[in-house]
């Protein structure tokens, strides 16, 4: 994005991951306060297993729409190798 610029890159990233996790403690602290702990900590739960089954969609097996593609491309290949031929 900005070759030679890896400190404005990582202030930003942390900054919105910060940021945004701020947010979120916020809206979770507020949904405590007008229903219960348990049910805002089910929340919570949820959205976690909400994105590690979308994270893990995008990373391992090639997003949700791979096109006009013959295979969907991955992030990472965990597939074993092929043998080579001797």
């Amino acid at each position: 994005m900005w070759p030679g610029r890896v400190g404005a890159i990582s202030g930003l990233y942390f900054g919105f991951a910060f940021g945004t996790a701020g947010i979120g403690a916020a809206a979770l602290g507020e949904l405590a306060d007008r229903t219960s702990i348990e049910r805002a900590d089910a929340r919570r739960r949820a959205v976690i297993v909400v994105a590690a089954v979308v994270g893990y969609q995008q990373l391992v097996a090639g997003g949700w729409d791979p096109g006009d593609e013959a295979e969907p491309r991955a992030l990472l290949d965990l597939r074993r190798p092929e043998p080579l031929d001797e």
